[in-house]
């Protein structure tokens, strides 16, 4: 028996979504189509990517409503309690020592230039949206094979 070579190599996706409820009823969907393993390999990328982005993006924005201030100018921005906390690679909240504390420039950045201006929100729709329409376009192919 022969292995196929990469371009007729065709992976089955099989996509189970188990839903148990009280009464003990499990419904099943089982979704069966044929795609490239390339095309698998970068579905399951884009899906972890947008996941990341949308915890991230929820995490750092509960973070800096609780203990980011800024004066009513906008010039001085601050950790609300000690020791500083941490907004990159992933938000990690300040101590509990009620002092002001400084805050880095890579936090500044982020806190500045993507989360007043609600970028990340924005950037983890795009994300989920580019995933749904690769999801899409790829399925759409699969079937049509």
């Amino acid at each position: 028996m022969r292995w196929p070579t990469d371009k007729t190599f065709l992976a089955r996706a099989v996509l189970n979504f188990r839903i148990k409820s009280r009464s003990g009823l499990i419904l099943c969907l089982v979704v069966r189509m044929r795609i490239g393993r390339k095309a698998l390999v970068t579905a399951i990328v884009l899906a972890f990517i947008s996941l990341y982005l949308t915890l991230y993006t929820i995490m750092v924005h509960t973070i800096a409503a609780r203990h980011i201030c800024e004066d009513p100018d906008g010039n001085a921005v601050a950790w609300r309690t000690g020791p500083s906390g941490s907004l990159f690679p992933w938000p990690r909240e300040p101590g509990m020592l009620e002092i002001l504390s400084e805050i880095n420039e890579v936090d500044l950045f982020i806190y500045r230039y993507l989360i007043k201006p609600w970028v990340l929100v924005g950037l983890s729709i795009l994300a989920w949206v580019g995933t749904g329409l690769f999801i899409f376009r790829t399925s759409k192919i699969a079937r049509a094979i």
